[in-house]
């Protein structure tokens, strides 16, 4: 009995510990807002940037957008998340709309290993999600009505689960040595997934793209290096 009421101790003990060392996560209450020190950041409720809304100049960052939106006012030039050769930065559970640039960008080709995990980007004048660098991961998100490509995402990358449809360009476009798997694509002006090379294509359904009525362009592109599975176009 006694060593039971020590395990139980010695258990308790330890959350109390474990719930001490962790960070609490600062809450962003208004837009525009600059992250510059890595760690978590959320919102507690929706969020409206006359111009950019949160700019992340730190890498190891998270933002939770907890079920909520930022939202911009179509301003030329607005970005809803910016990042300029981060790392690390993970994108999660919320909407992001009405910028006047990209819904979600990392500019510069060093940018590398973000996530973008769970967001609605909408009605954005750029791209709903443009992650320059490499080796990010795009998961389970929706893009819809923005002016330029819905998803896109460079070398190395992981697009898996998403939806894009009525986007302005591609409804999804990724680099070399990428995967893209089980993804949706339709009613987008040109390609519905546009290819690099060397990519594994899988399980991902397309139709009704190539809305332009321009070039004929195809539903899923022709890769001569990529390895295609059970797409459906």
């Amino acid at each position: 009995m006694k060593k039971v009421i020590y395990c139980l101790m010695s258990l308790f003990i330890t959350l109390i510990l474990s719930a001490a060392t962790v960070e609490a996560a600062t809450v962003i209450t208004s837009l525009p807002y600059t992250i510059t020190t890595q760690g978590s950041y959320i919102i507690n409720q929706n969020l409206t940037a006359n111009w950019h809304g949160i700019k992340v100049q730190a890498n190891n960052v998270t933002i939770d957008l907890n079920g909520y939106s930022i939202a911009g006012n179509n301003t030329s030039g607005g970005y809803g998340v910016y990042m300029n050769g981060c790392s690390n930065v993970e994108i999660r559970n919320g909407t992001i709309r009405n910028f006047g640039s990209h819904g979600i960008y990392e500019e510069s080709s060093s940018g590398k290993s973000h996530r973008v995990i769970n967001v609605r980007v909408v009605n954005n004048k750029g791209s709903g999600i443009y992650l320059n660098g490499s080796n990010h991961m795009v998961k389970d998100c929706t893009a819809s009505n923005n002016g330029f490509d819905g998803i896109y995402a460079a070398d190395g990358c992981a697009v898996s689960g998403n939806t894009a449809y009525s986007n302005g360009n591609n409804g999804v476009s990724a680099g070399v040595a990428c995967t893209v798997k089980n993804n949706t694509a339709y009613h987008n002006q040109y390609y519905g997934i546009l290819l690099g090379g060397y990519n594994l294509v899988d399980g991902n359904t397309a139709y009704d793209n190539n809305q332009s009525g321009g070039e004929d362009y195809t539903n899923i592109s022709e890769c001569a290096t990529c390895v295609f599975g059970s797409n459906v176009q």
